[in-house]
């Protein structure tokens, strides 16, 4: 049986935000990788090789439409981290960029 990892919960962050606050949220935060198309529609594709339930993006811009939904912590700083891959499974290691280039 596979385990996977516990997602970072910004539900309190983002509730019952409008996409506009939800971009400019995700942007404080430094991530680019978010779908700022005129026109949001809540269907797109997933991300080609980003795990089982893969990476929502836009057909359109190919950003990712929802990047807050694939946070986790790094195992070594303990900094929230975008994953390239979802679900995240418990028994492999997960850096962050900073960590990684270190």
């Amino acid at each position: 049986m596979l385990l996977y990892r516990q997602k970072i919960d910004y539900t309190r962050l983002i509730k019952n935000a409008s996409r506009d606050r939800y971009v400019q949220i995700v942007k404080n935060m430094g991530i680019d990788d978010i779908c700022e198309c005129g026109e949001f529609k809540h269907y797109g594709r997933r991300r080609e090789g980003s795990g089982l339930n893969g990476l929502l993006e836009c057909s359109e811009c190919h950003y990712l439409k929802y990047p807050l939904s694939y946070m986790y912590m790094c195992d070594e700083c303990t900094e929230p981290a975008l994953s390239e891959v979802n679900p995240l499974r418990a028994d492999i290691k997960f850096y962050c960029e900073d960590c990684l280039l270190a």
